[in-house]
């Protein structure tokens, strides 16, 4: 049951990764795209920004329908229909939220905190 949930969230979810990751925005906006204080501090940044975090959010939608799906089938079959729900809804988080960690670590690993690429 709870695969009536995630698989739509997650293709949805990789479907508009990959559409950012192939067309990022190119400028610096407050409307679209990945926009934390530390990717909006150059165009240097923006546009790595952009890149990574579609990049990594879209492997991540991959892993997570590949390994997530029976995953859940299992815990729906042998557990409670709610633990299933639970385990739908962490995954989704962690698609979400893991790109975010990952891109504003690798950000800080090759920008200054003025925005230029450390050589």
């Amino acid at each position: 049951m709870a695969l009536l949930y995630f698989i739509p969230v997650t293709l949805l979810l990789g479907l508009l990764a990959l559409l950012f990751w192939k067309k990022p925005r190119k400028n610096i906006n407050l409307a679209i795209g990945y926009r934390t204080t530390r990717a909006m501090r150059s165009q240097h940044t923006w546009d790595f920004a952009q890149v990574y975090n579609a990049k990594m959010m879209f492997n991540l939608s991959i892993i997570f329908i590949l390994a997530g799906t029976p995953v859940l089938l299992l815990l729906g079959y042998l557990f409670h229909v709610a633990v299933s729900f639970i385990t739908a809804f962490v995954f989704i988080m962690l698609e979400t939220f893991l790109p975010i960690y990952f891109t504003e670590k690798k950000l800080k690993q090759l920008f200054d905190k003025n925005g230029n690429p450390i050589k």
